[in-house]
């Protein structure tokens, strides 16, 4: 691996970098040559699961940006299980097991989707990390032979990663135990490979700068500062990322974990961060959202569009579940170059996420990685030219005026267009108050038949009648239940068959049943119900 810093930012500590991979590690004997990846940084980690991103397949990566999208980020925690380290070992690789060539792939334990650290279970052996096959202890050791077998390009330390809401001691456990692993990652650590060395401190500036001290001693090539989007503030953590990075070669590349939407993302790079592992693709994928934020600098282009008014919450995404988009016969973002936007349309998007067809998340993640590997296009482009202050401020202040003009209509269940711009209550907010309405008559109405008895007949007993004689519990928790149904969806509720409904003219609740019915109920249901 080899990095470069090739510009600075005028004012401040953004950068721009070249780094350069060479997996030749990963190729065995009969396989092409080794092919060199360079990719400009800061750049972005394409998330995936085993190697691959989640939606897309290896015959469509070819349809995003490159040499941008060739940097691909896993968690050997993946692998746990099948197929086991000794089989990736006897392939040779990430590389040759996903038939990959050309693509550089980063090693990483913590994993947002499938692989999260587990402080609580962690010990001085290992650390412990939650996965959908459960929760394993890992230690260097087994961890080493993890890595040895996969070959990765890049990979990370482990590290004893914590949340926020820990104490001072645990807190300064985590990084003894974080310098540790390292140690024994340094002396295991195989012949091919770049190592990342891990920093962590959570909560504290003191306990960071205490372990990116100690980190930088040892013979790493590039940093890892993880811990981040584990309950800590975006507020404080610009203060986290500084106390770090005054301490690090700046000669060396540097990654973070946890920062994933676009204000994170530069927030770092103003810090000096150079590589970003991010999930914010694949959660967005997932909830059926497209990305649609201007990247040519015009921040006001969409403001005038009264559908992304309605739908979106920020006006950086929109949503095509939205019934809006049912006709809609334009594309996500005009202009856009990606696969998705060239041929398909919102209307046939909306229509394969509304079937559940498979095909619309990997159009939608194909247009989300395009569009956000766009932004950090921009984002180089502007440290080159010497404005990247100005277009970070350009970028969240424009962020904020969305916020808040589409704050009124954010929460809206109704159709989109028909309270554009309107400040009016949310259907779900006017559902409580209905709902509160009619318990506070219903409560009035059950005052006003206890106090005004009714005259019951020779076969039906009223339940407001002042000669009342106790009811059986199975028809008084029936009765509930239909009333209870009647408010919720605004309905006549289904009636039992042993019940006679009162009239609506009565404006009071009664339920009876027949005599013959209550006679057979016996002494212990008696009891239960008085």
């Amino acid at each position: 691996m080899k990095f470069a810093v090739k510009t600075w930012c005028k004012s401040g500590r953004a950068r721009v970098g070249l780094l350069q991979l060479k997996s030749s590690s990963s190729l065995g004997q009969g396989s092409p040559p080794a092919t060199e990846v360079a990719i400009e940084t800061p750049a972005l980690l394409l998330t995936t699961r085993k190697g691959l991103p989640a939606f897309i397949s290896p015959d469509h990566l070819s349809f995003l940006p490159s040499p941008d999208s060739r940097l691909l980020q896993f968690s050997p925690m993946h692998f746990m299980e099948v197929p086991n380290s000794k089989t990736i070992s006897n392939i040779g690789g990430v590389h040759q097991l996903l038939g990959l060539q050309g693509y550089g792939f980063v090693a990483v334990p913590r994993d947002s989707i499938l692989s999260l650290p587990e402080c609580y279970s962690s010990n001085k052996h290992g650390a412990s990390f939650e996965t959908p096959c459960g929760r394993f202890l890992v230690k260097p050791l087994e961890y080493m032979k993890m890595i040895s077998s996969m070959k990765p390009d890049l990979w990370v330390s482990l590290a004893d990663e914590v949340p926020a809401s820990v104490s001072a001691k645990r807190n300064k456990t985590s990084v003894d135990r974080t310098i540790t692993w390292l140690d024994d990652c340094i002396s295991l650590k195989p012949r091919d490979g770049a190592l990342f060395g891990s920093i962590v401190g959570g909560c504290s500036v003191e306990e960071r700068q205490r372990c990116a001290q100690e980190v930088a001693r040892r013979n790493v090539s590039g940093y890892y500062i993880g811990g981040f989007g584990l309950g800590d503030s975006i507020a404080e953590r610009s203060t986290f990322l500084h106390a770090v990075t005054d301490v690090l070669p700046k000669e060396k590349p540097r990654q973070v974990c946890g920062l994933g939407l676009p204000e994170e993302v530069l927030q770092g790079i103003a810090a000096g961060i150079d590589l970003f592992d991010s999930t914010y693709i694949y959660h967005l994928t997932l909830e059926g959202f497209a990305l649609v934020f201007p990247l040519d600098g015009n921040s006001k282009q969409h403001v005038s569009d009264p559908q992304l008014c309605a739908t979106a919450s920020d006006y950086t995404k929109i949503n095509l579940k939205a019934t809006v988009y049912r006709k809609d016969l334009s594309r996500i973002v005009d202009g856009c170059k990606c696969y998705t936007c060239q041929n398909h349309t919102k209307a046939y998007i909306h229509h394969l996420l509304n079937v559940h067809e498979m095909l619309a998340p990997i159009l939608l993640e194909i247009h989300n990685t395009h569009h956000y590997l766009s932004f950090f296009r921009l984002i180089r482009e502007a440290i080159k030219e010497g404005k990247f202050e100005e277009f970070r401020q350009s970028f969240i202040q424009s962020r904020r005026e969305h916020l808040l003009a589409a704050s009124p209509s954010a929460f809206e269940l109704e159709s989109p267009l028909r309270h554009v711009g309107a400040a009016e209550p949310s259907s779900r907010k006017l559902g409580f108050r209905l709902f509160r309405k009619e318990k506070k008559e219903e409560e009035r109405r059950r005052e006003a038949a206890i106090a005004t008895p009714v005259n019951s007949d020779d076969h039906l007993i009223s339940a407001t009648s002042s000669n009342r004689q106790p009811s059986p519990p199975h028809l008084w928790f029936m009765a509930a239940t239909s009333k209870l149904l009647s408010l919720r969806f605004r309905t006549r509720a289904a009636i039992p068959a042993n019940f006679d409904p009162v009239p609506e003219s009565k404006k009071q609740i009664i339920f009876k049943f027949r005599r013959d019915d209550y006679d057979s109920v016996d002494a212990d249901d008696e009891e239960e119900a008085d």
